[in-house]
């Protein structure tokens, strides 16, 4: 459900607060930030800031070919924790190349509002942008 479910006006009478999927991936991101500044000993993340953008890629470049093979020929359980890791190793690469998700998201939607414009415009040259 959409807004609160208890009568006192919280997400739950059990105390238990709904978490808002971009808030979390702002909190994953800054815990991110918060390690390549910190670079706390014994975390697989200061491992991969310290070894530097090479290493990064290469695991952005291998859990996207695990996330393809998954996709193709495994079980929807193995899909989504292959995309948990693409996922996480893009906020590390993000944070690497100082950009935030806000920059993410704004090009995402300039894309969308680009593709609305390019619909209601009728006698100019389509052009398909999938997103």
């Amino acid at each position: 459900p959409k807004g609160p479910t208890c009568h006192n006006g919280n997400d739950s009478c059990f105390g238990i607060k709904k978490e808002d999927t971009l808030e979390f991936f702002q909190q994953l991101y800054d815990l991110i930030a918060e390690r390549k500044k910190k670079l706390p000993k014994n975390s697989y993340t200061t491992s991969l800031f310290s070894q530097g953008l090479n290493k990064i890629l290469e695991k952005v470049e291998e859990e996207s070919e695990e996330l393809r093979k998954a996709a193709k020929n495994e079980t929807k359980t193995r899909l989504i924790e292959e995309s948990a890791d693409v996922l996480y190793h893009l906020f590390v690469l993000f944070v690497q190349k100082k950009i935030s998700l806000k920059d993410i998201l704004t090009e995402l939607k300039r894309r969308q509002t680009l593709r609305i414009n390019i619909r209601r415009t009728p006698h100019r040259k389509r052009i398909n942008i999938n997103i």
